[in-house]
C-alpha cells in the first residue's frame, strides 16, 4: 500500500527558559538523586516509573530522577529501542550496588537497608524521605546550550562547599538525559497496565529521565581537588549531540527540545552528597516556522474499502510552539483528505497523531 503525507505547515509562539548558575553559596540539605535501574522489557518497570514520579511530584525542587537502562531486560532486537550506556552499564555492576533483580534503585548511593544500595521500588520513598532530611555539605548547579544547527552542547557546572568535606577529593558527574524517548515497554499491570497514562495513541511508551551520555570523563566522574568550606569548583566541557543514539536497526532520535543535564557530587564513587537538574537552552534557530512528520503506521490494512486509523509522528523543528498544523494526506491515489492540528508543541519535541478512518477503492502494490 502507497501512503503519503504531504503539505505541512506550522505557527506559534517561543517561550523562555530558566537559569541556575551560579551555584547557591546557602547551606542546604542534600537532593535526592534517584538512579532508577530499568529496561524495556521489564514489565514491573513501569510502576517503578510511577513511583519515581511521586517522589519527583512530592518533592518540588529537591529530586533528580536517572533512569539507566541496563541488565537483560534492557537487551534490545533489531526493530527496538536501545536505550543501554557504557555509563549505565558501569553504575549498574559497581561494587556495593548489589542489584538482584529490576526495576532496582539507589537514593543518593547509600546503604539505607542492608547491605547494599540498591533496592526494590517499594524502599525508595522512605529512602528519599531520609535523604532530603540530611545536611549536605555543597551545593552542584548546572546548566547549558545547544546550538541547533551543529547539535554542540556547552555546558558549565559549578559546586560550592557550605562545610568541609570529610575527604580530600570529591567527584562530580555529568550527565545528558532525555524526556519522552518514544518506544517499546512490557508492562505486567492487569487489567490497567501500571502508569497507563505514559503511553500514546500508537501504543508507544514515553521513555523518560532517560541517561544518553555522561560528559564527564570515565563513568564516576572527575575530581574536585579541594573540597574545603569556602570553595567554589566550575568546569566546562563541549560533546557533540547525535541525531540518533543505539546500536544499529535499534536506534532512536535525540529531539533537543527534550534533552537536560543532571550533575551530582560524590564521596568516591559512592555516597551522592547532592545533585541538581540543569536547564538546556538552544541558540542559533532561525526565527521559522517547520514541521515535519514520520513513523506512519496504520492499526489494520484492507484490500479495499476502509483503513482503520492510521498514526503517526508530528515533530515541531521550529523556534516557535507550533499551535496549529495543516495536514494533507492520501492512500494509494484516493482522495486527498486533510487533518488540523491543534496544541503547543514545544520546538525540537514531537508528539503523536491518530487520523481518522481512510475509505478508497483499490489496493496499489508495488513489486
Amino acid at each position: 500500500m502507497k501512503k503519503q503525507l504531504l503539505t505541512l505547515l506550522a505557527a506559534g509562539a517561543t517561550g523562555s527558559m530558566f537559569a541556575q548558575l551560579p551555584v547557591s553559596t546557602t547551606p542546604s540539605n542534600k537532593n535526592i538523586v534517584l538512579e532508577e535501574f530499568t529496561g524495556i522489557h521489564c514489565g514491573y518497570c513501569p510502576d517503578g516509573h510511577v513511583v519515581a514520579n511521586n517522589i519527583y511530584n512530592n518533592n518540588p525542587g529537591r529530586v533528580v530522577l536517572i533512569n539507566i537502562h541496563s541488565g537483560s531486560f534492557a537487551t534490545a532486537a533489531n526493530g527496538e529501542q536501545d536505550l543501554k550506556t557504557t555509563m549505565g552499564t558501569a553504575i549498574d555492576a559497581m561494587p556495593g550496588m548489589g542489584i538482584t533483580g529490576y526495576p532496582a534503585g539507589t537514593v543518593n548511593r547509600t546503604v539505607l537497608t542492608g547491605t547494599v544500595m540498591s533496592g526494590g521500588r517499594g524502599s525508595w520513598t522512605g529512602w528519599a524521605n531520609t535523604i532530603k532530611n540530611q545536611s549536605a555539605y555543597c551545593n552542584v548547579a548546572v546548566e547549558g546550550t545547544v546550538d541547533a544547527t551543529t547539535r554542540v552542547l556547552t555546558y558549565t557546572a559549578q559546586v560550592y562547599y557550605t562545610a568541609n568535606s570529610p575527604v580530600g577529593t570529591n567527584s562530580l558527574t555529568v550527565m545528558l538525559l532525555e524526556d519522552k524517548v518514544l518506544g517499546i515497554q512490557s508492562n505486567y499491570g492487569t487489567p490497567t497496565p501500571y502508569n497507563a497514562g505514559n503511553y500514546n495513541a500508537d501504543g508507544t511508551y514515553n521513555h523518560n529521565h532517560v541517561l544518553r551520555k555522561g560528559l564527564t570523563t570515565g563513568n564516576f566522574g572527575i575530581t574536585i581537588p579541594v573540597t574545603t568550606s569556602g570553595t567554589t569548583f566550575s568546569t566546562t566541557g563541549t560533546y557533540t549531540i547525535p541525531a540518533t543514539y543505539g546500536a544499529v536497526n535499534k536506534t532512536t532520535p535525540c529531539l533537543l527540545g527534550n534533552i537536560e543535564l543532571a550533575a551530582f557530587v560524590t564521596q568516591t564513587n559512592s555516597l551522592t552528597i547532592n545533585g541538581s537538574y540543569g536547564p538546556i537552552s538552544i541558540t542559533n534557530v532561525a526565527n521559522v516556522r517547520d514541521g515535519a512528520v514520520s513513523n506512519l503506521v496504520a492499526d489494520a490494512e484492507t484490500c479495499a474499502g476502509n483503513l482503520q486509523p492510521m498514526k503517526f509522528n508530528l515533530s515541531n523543528n521550529g523556534s516557535a510552539n507550533m499551535t496549529s498544523a495543516s495536514i494533507s494526506y492520501s492512500v494509494s491515489g484516493g482522495t486527498t483528505m486533510n487533518y488540523n492540528f491543534t496544541g503547543n508543541l514545544a520546538p525540537f519535541t514531537q508528539t503523536v497523531i491518530t487520523l481518522p478512518a481512510y475509505s478508497f477503492l483499490h489496493l496499489q502494490l508495488i513489486l
